[in-house]
Order: C-alpha cells, then structure tokens, then sequence
C-alpha cells in the first residue's frame, strides 16, 4: 500500500515546543499547528510510498504531479 505521510516535528522551534507543552487535546494541538507552525515543523515527506523530503537526511527530489483535465 502506498500513502502521503507528512512527519511534523511539534517542538521544532521554542515558541511552538513551549505551546505544545500546554495543549491538552488534539484540536489545540491542531491550533497551534496553524498559527505557530512554519516551514521549519515537516520533517520528512513520503508521496506514493517513495520519500521525497527528509529534512535529516538533506533529501529534496521533484516529483511530477498530473494535472487533472476536464472535458
């Protein structure tokens, strides 16, 4: 089987590490992701099973996405 899986790293600045730390379910987990989080909170990227951004492994590959046409 093969899947879009985005890891997100929630302490991956100071400010956002500290508001995670006072969360206390998964819609404030989820605010504080939208108003806190950057470029900076993924990690690593996987699309059709294949990894094609890992921020540890320094990995950043194109991938061709086809556009839908309607007729």
């Amino acid at each position: 089987m093969e899947a879009d899986i985005t890891v997100l790293d929630l302490a991956a600045t100071p400010v956002l590490s500290y508001r995670m730390q006072h969360t206390n379910n998964l819609e404030e987990m989820l605010f504080v992701l939208m108003t806190l989080g950057d470029d900076r909170t993924s990690c690593a990227t996987d699309i059709a099973g294949e990894l094609v951004y890992s921020r540890e492994l320094q990995i950043r590959r194109e991938v061709f996405v086809p556009s839908l046409q309607i007729e």
